[in-house]
């Protein structure tokens, strides 16, 4: 790839000609804009002047930024606009006059507030694809609760089922709720982006953080509604398959998990105990 800032050299990407909007911060947002990204869409990351709350969230730094924004927001171009000056609501609205796709994780109902609403900026740019994510929703009970990913991990359930049977509760080793939530932002602006091509007409995708887990999560949820039993922790051990679990040997774990009858045979063999 040519590395020199040219492109004359460098292999057509599915979304190349796509720009896209970048209001979010933190996590699920800048997540999902930065797979946009590497696959070819022009990403344009706005930021107010106190900047995205990931810039703070180290260490490690470097130059005084956190790798943790760093590695989120690699291959955009970052542009900074105060919102709340006239000139500057003014020179946002030209930038989605311009836009195919814009993506936001505010509180619900603050976009609107600042005249940057989907019904509004629609009217804009019908072709517009605006993407809110959200906590638990743009609409229903929750929607104006705060949504962190450790309270969505708590919310959801998982912090239930993660962890050992005798110890407290473990969360996932990396911001899953965010992350998943960005990845259903980006199958649904993709879905979007392929609806315009017959239709000509933009869409809202709304995402939560929620939603996303309760979809991710489902064998759980099939599980309980089969046998009425509530999932626990158990550890790396799994409960409809054996042995599927790590297991503590003289030397080093190790992680053995066998998903048929036919692995089993196999597994036997390895192991040298064709009689189990």
């Amino acid at each position: 790839m040519n590395t020199n800032g040219g492109s004359a050299h460098r292999t057509p990407r599915p979304l190349d000609g796509i720009r896209v909007l970048d209001f979010s911060h933190a996590l699920a947002g800048p997540y999902c804009t930065l797979l946009l990204g590497d696959y070819g869409a022009e990403v344009y990351k706005l930021e107010s002047r106190s900047g995205d709350m990931g810039r703070g969230w180290g260490p490690p730094f470097s130059g005084g930024e956190a790798h943790f924004f760093l590695g989120l927001n690699r291959g955009k171009r970052g542009i900074c606009i105060d919102l709340k000056q006239p000139e500057g609501l003014d020179l946002c609205h030209r930038l989605i006059d311009r836009m195919d796709v814009l993506v936001e994780n505010f509180r619900p109902g603050a976009m609107d507030r600042l005249g940057l609403g989907y019904e509004a900026m629609r009217r804009r740019n019908p072709r517009l694809i605006y993407c809110s994510i959200s906590g638990y929703g743009q609409d229903g009970p929750s929607r104006d609760e705060a949504a962190m990913d450790l309270v969505v991990q708590s919310s959801s359930g998982l912090l239930s089922i993660t962890g050992t049977a005798e110890g407290d509760s473990v969360r996932c080793g990396y911001g899953v709720t965010d992350v998943t939530a960005g990845l259903f932002s980006v199958i649904g602006i993709l879905l979007a982006l392929r609806a315009r091509e017959a239709t000509g007409a933009g869409q809202f995708v709304d995402v939560a953080m929620l939603d996303s887990m309760i979809s991710t999560m489902s064998s759980n949820y099939m599980s309980y509604l089969g046998s009425g039993e509530v999932p626990k922790p158990m550890g790396t051990a799994f409960p409809t398959v054996v042995p599927y679990r790590v297991f503590e040997t003289l030397d080093r774990a190790v992680a053995i998990a066998v998903g048929s009858e036919k692995l089993w045979s196999a597994f036997c063999r390895v192991i040298e105990r064709p009689d189990l």
